[in-house]
C-alpha cells in the first residue's frame, strides 16, 4: 500500500512555518521580477541612449570637472578590487577557506559556479546590448575598448560579496552537533 502522507502535506492548508516559507518565496519572486524589470528598462535606455542614459554625458562631464586626486585614488582602488584577476584569486581563496571550514566542497563550488555564471552573463549581455565605453578623455588608467553595460565589476563583486557570506552560513561540519541538529529539524 502506498504512503500518501507527502502528497497530503502539500494539499493541506499552510500553517506556521509553511506560511513564512510561502511568504519568503513570494517576496523573493517579487524582488526578482522587479530587478529584471528594472534591468530591462536600464538596458533599453543604455542601448538607445534615452531614459536615464540621456543624463550620462552631462553627469560624466560634471564628475570629470570636479575630479580630485584623493577621490580618484579611492575610485581606482575600489575598481581594482572588482578586476577579473583579483576576484578570481579571491574566489579561489574563499572556496578553499570554505572547504577547510566545512570539510565539504559544495559551498566553494557554489561560489565558483556563481562567479562563472556572473562572468558569462556579463559577457553575453554586453555583446547583446553593445553600449560603448567612454572615451580616453574621461577615463582614469587603462582605456578598455570593449562594451560597458552591464558592469562586470558591479555584477561580479555583488555575486562574490553576497555569495561568500551565504556559503559561510553553512559552516557546520558534517557529523557535528549543529549539523545533526539542523538535519533533524528538516
Amino acid at each position: 500500500m502506498a504512503d500518501h502522507t507527502g502528497i497530503m502535506r502539500v494539499v493541506e492548508r499552510p500553517t506556521g512555518d509553511h506560511r513564512w516559507r510561502i511568504l519568503r518565496v513570494s517576496l523573493g519572486l517579487v524582488v526578482v521580477a522587479l530587478g529584471i524589470a528594472g534591468f530591462v528598462g536600464l538596458a533599453d535606455a543604455a542601448s538607445e541612449g534615452d531614459g536615464l542614459a540621456a543624463f550620462d554625458p552631462q553627469l560624466t562631464a560634471d564628475f570629470v570637472a570636479h575630479r580630485r586626486a584623493p577621490l580618484s585614488t579611492v575610485a581606482s582602488a575600489v575598481t581594482f578590487l572588482g578586476e577579473v584577476p583579483v576576484l578570481s584569486i579571491l574566489t579561489v581563496i574563499a572556496a578553499l577557506l570554505l572547504r577547510a571550514g566545512t570539510r565539504r566542497w559544495q559551498p566553494g563550488i557554489i561560489l565558483i559556479v556563481g562567479m562563472l555564471g556572473a562572468a558569462g552573463l556579463t559577457y553575453g549581455l554586453k555583446v547583446l546590448i553593445g553600449r560603448h565605453r567612454p572615451g580616453a578623455d574621461v577615463v582614469l588608467g587603462h582605456v578598455n575598448h570593449g562594451f560597458s553595460f552591464p558592469s562586470g565589476h558591479s555584477l561580479s563583486s555583488a555575486v562574490f560579496f553576497a555569495s561568500w557570506p551565504a556559503c559561510c552560513g553553512s559552516r557546520a561540519r558534517p557529523g557535528s552537533r549543529s549539523s545533526s541538529a539542523r538535519q533533524s529539524r528538516s
